[in-house]
């Protein structure tokens, strides 16, 4: 969806605040669980104080209440930075009458999330910015998990977020608001890790910070999205059908077509879910976490193709490989048993199980040879 809209913004579809409101707001608020079609939750022109028609929000979202949970303001393309104050004062008088705990004004493109119920200055109850275009499609789509989706504000996790990036010091907001920065950095530059790009550009923001201080955001942010960088405890057999590697099931002679990737697992998502087991060509695992799960498929592959295994370099992700006998040549590498290969960890879960099946395509093996039971997390 992310990149529809990106693909729509790119050839001038949005004319105007309507086009923003019904073509980018409201799909985004259905995606991210809000029942558009009805008032009773999303309330188009929103009467903030009753005793005035004028003052009316364009978006006020409600969950599970007679109370407001959010106004959204919506601009036209590319006018939200020269009508910021004024819209800010709008949405301020707007809590004063009928407080709303979030605050959203967007122009489709750039989006800026207040927590109003704190003090300060409207301007200063900002908690989180996010450029549809500029930013990364994973960073957007974490950014609207967190803090516009109808789960995290009812479960009170968006509130929680908002509280805790508002205590924040200064310079604990320039670090982390430079992470997804670096992140893209990273991807970009094969000769600069994901560390040494944050501290740089924490460094050019006038706040230097060392290597631990580097990985710690760098682990605080990828706990959010799902993308922790876990220990890698050795798998437990709870199925025991230890044959030897030579016995192994072998590539099927006479199947040489290969799934197509944009077909594997695209409409999965394994977002915080818990793997509880998994059967890998007839034999049962238990993997700690999905990173695990995607070393333990790389090293039975690797075990059963050893003289082919080269093509799994062939795979390839938008910025970077997936796998390479190169450390630098991936994120987060991990060495496969002892093959001489390293794959890519730091991958959303849903990213790697896409990953692991895209691997069993390469050497011919289907999608049943890998079967996952997972569970929501708690």
């Amino acid at each position: 969806m992310i990149d529809d809209i990106i693909a729509k913004r790119q050839r001038m579809a949005y004319k105007n605040e309507e086009h923003v409101r019904i073509g980018i707001v409201l799909r985004l608020l259905q995606k991210a669980g809000w029942d558009i079609f009805d008032p009773a939750e999303v309330y188009l022109e929103f009467s903030a104080n009753r005793n005035e028609d004028k003052t009316k929000v364009d978006i006020a979202i409600f969950a599970n209440s007679n109370e407001p949970t959010a106004f959204i303001e919506v601009k036209s393309l590319g006018s939200i930075r020269a009508k910021l104050q004024e819209t800010e004062r709008q949405l301020r008088d707007y809590n004063r009458n009928n407080t709303a705990p979030f605050s959203i004004i967007t122009d489709g493109e750039e989006w800026r999330f207040y927590f109003s119920q704190t003090g300060g200055e409207f301007s200063e109850k900002c908690f989180r910015t996010m450029n549809i275009c500029k930013d990364g499609i994973e960073d957007v789509e974490l950014t609207i998990l967190s803090f516009l989706s109808r789960q995290a504000i009812t479960s009170g996790k968006a509130r929680e977020y908002a509280e805790n990036y508002l205590k924040l010091t200064k310079k604990q907001k320039t670090v982390d608001d430079s992470v997804p920065i670096a992140k893209r950095i990273a991807e970009d530059d094969p000769d600069k890790s994901w560390v040494q790009a944050l501290i740089d550009i924490c460094s050019e923001k006038g706040f230097e910070i060392d290597r631990e201080e580097a990985k710690e955001a760098i682990k605080e942010y990828s706990s959010i999205s799902d993308e922790v960088k876990a220990p890698e405890p050795k798998a437990e057999i709870i199925s025991q059908k230890d044959v030897p590697s030579t016995n192994l099931p072998k590539r099927p002679e006479k199947q040489h077509m290969e799934i197509p990737i944009s077909h594997i697992n695209r409409e999965s998502n394994y977002a915080h879910k818990k793997i509880i087991e998994i059967e890998l060509f007839g034999q049962s695992f238990r993997p700690k976490n999905y990173n695990q799960l995607l070393l333990l498929t790389s090293k039975k592959i690797y075990e059963m193709q050893k003289s082919d295994f080269h093509k799994c370099t062939e795979l390839v992700g938008r910025k970077r490989k997936y796998f390479s006998k190169e450390k630098a040549d991936v994120f987060s590498p991990e060495p496969i048993g002892e093959s001489g290969y390293y794959v890519g960890t730091n991958e959303s879960a849903t990213s790697i199980v896409k990953i692991c099946y895209m691997l069993l395509a390469k050497f011919g093996y289907v999608k049943s040879d890998l079967v996952l039971k997972v569970e929501q997390a708690k």
